[in-house]
Formats: C-alpha cells, structure tokens, sequence
C-alpha cells in the first residue's frame, strides 16, 4: 500500500523544515527483526525521540503500527492484504487484530484518510479550545 497522501504530506513537510526534502523513511525497515536490539536503541534515541518530541506524540512506533491496522481493518482491507502490509502472516493478523475485526462488525466502512483528516481537525480544534482558556459565562446569575 502507498502511504496515505496527509501523512506523506506531513511528511515531506518535516523534511523540508529539518533540512533535507530527500531524506529517507522515518521508519527504518517493514521488519524490526532484521536489526540488532542495539541498531533499535539507536533508531529510537537518534530519530524517532525528536520526532514525536516535536510531534508532541506520546506513544511508541508499535501503538503507531497499531493505529494504522485499524484504521485499514475500518476501511475495509482484507486479512491477506494488511497481512502483507505489516509483514505478518494471515493467521497473525487475525490473532493480533481480532478484537478490531469485532468491534467493527456492522459499522460503515471508512476511509483511512478521511479518518486521518478528522482526527487531525478535531486535535487541532481541542488545542486552540485549550490555548485561549476556559471559557466564561458572562451573564448574571439569578
């Protein structure tokens, strides 16, 4: 699967800011297994801790892999085809992601890029909420 278009927007954005428009994935590889536990120390200290730092994300790169199995289960992508996207077997996928399956039984099918965009507005909409304050009931109590 292509990476969907707002996070490939996003992040070309975060190249450009950082310097480097070309640079490569911030994700090292499909399969974290090919490294060495030190390689993924490393990874994590040197690249993925400055950028969720900036990104102001407070989960590991796994929740993140997690969170995009869902969003393709609620799209409607088949158990061979995430399988293949995040590297694991069909029988894994379904072992891993069976309670997802289950919760969306009956619910619309959406899409992951819809769902991207509006998770991305209401997280923007929260936070302007927050920076100007509580709001104030300015009638007169009776």
């Amino acid at each position: 699967m292509d990476l969907l278009g707002a996070l490939r927007g996003d992040l070309l954005e975060w190249r450009i800011r950082c310097g480097n428009p070309e640079a490569g994935l911030i994700f090292p590889t499909p399969s974290r297994s090919a490294w060495r536990e030190h390689d993924w120390l490393n990874w994590n200290r040197r690249v993925w801790t400055p950028v969720a730092r900036v990104l102001c994300i407070d989960e590991p790169p796994y929740t993140l892999r997690h969170s995009f199995a869902s969003l393709r289960i609620r799209e409607g992508a088949s158990i061979p085809e995430l399988a293949e996207e995040l590297g694991h077997s069909p029988h894994m996928t379904l072992n891993t992601y069976s309670h997802v399956i289950r919760e969306l039984r009956g619910t619309p099918t959406a899409s992951a890029e819809n769902e991207v965009l509006t998770a991305r507005t209401t997280a923007r909409g929260a936070l302007n909420l927050e920076a100007r304050g509580p709001s104030v009931d300015h009638q007169t109590p009776r």
